[in-house]
């Protein structure tokens, strides 16, 4: 069974949300929406890995702590899907 809605916002104690990320995109296809409000440790390859997930139509990623040194996030929006 798939979980179709997860909460993971505020989740700070959570070192690599990349690692959820790609663990919900890999084994977790059903997946419908996703929070990840106020959470460390996300970065655009997280994001990206969620492209798998067919069903996703929410994404929150308010307050989305990411160094912009070195990530593309403003990529993101114009390859965003969700």
């Amino acid at each position: 069974m798939n979980c179709e809605d997860l909460v993971a916002g505020l989740c700070t104690y959570i070192a690599s949300m990349d690692d959820i990320a790609q663990t919900l995109a890999t084994y977790n296809k059903e997946l419908v929406s996703v929070d990840f409000w106020k959470t460390y440790g996300l970065t655009p390859v997280g994001v990206r890995a969620l492209r798998k997930c067919r069903k996703l139509e929410e994404v929150d990623l308010g307050w989305w702590y990411v160094s912009t040194e070195n990530s593309d996030v403003a990529s993101l929006q114009n390859e965003a899907r969700f």
